[in-house]
């Protein structure tokens, strides 16, 4: 895959995270920005072994991606109670839509459960990477401001 593609998934689904939670006052949203931005550690982790910025290493690629599964795991219980805060993204469709958004946050997390061979490669990391970073993408384009 090439560079560009990689940094753009990594500009558009994580990277203006960092700078969003100052200011958050409802403790839901708090807890969801955080739960998200464990994600974002977990994607600029393989993120950067993908892109050659940091040594491969298998061990904390298969941690990284366990815990993207787990966190996505819990994007739809972070979410259940509709709360929102000035300095939230989240589209407030996500309440009317809960279904789908449900099922995005369910595919992340197959998308990283189906990951269950071993990446032993920065060329095999790659696809996983767009893989995951794809469903990324569709739900924030869809739920997030």
């Amino acid at each position: 895959m090439k560079q560009p593609l990689m940094t753009t998934l990594f500009l558009l689904g994580w990277a203006p995270m960092a700078l969003a939670h100052g200011g958050v006052e409802d403790p839901q949203v708090l807890a969801r920005m955080e739960g998200m931005k464990r994600l974002g550690t977990e994607m600029k982790l393989l993120s950067t072994m993908a892109k050659g910025e940091r040594d491969f290493e298998a061990e904390k690629v298969r941690r990284a991606i366990t815990r993207i599964e787990a966190e996505a795991g819990q994007i739809p219980v972070l979410f259940e109670p509709e709360a929102q805060d000035p300095k939230s993204e989240a589209h407030p469709s996500i309440w009317d839509e809960f279904h789908d958004f449900r099922g995005q946050a369910q595919a992340l997390e197959e998308a990283a459960g189906s990951l269950s061979k071993p990446i032993e490669s920065r060329q095999a990391l790659r696809p996983a990477l767009v893989k995951l970073g794809v469903t990324c993408k569709e739900c924030h384009d869809e739920y997030r401001e």
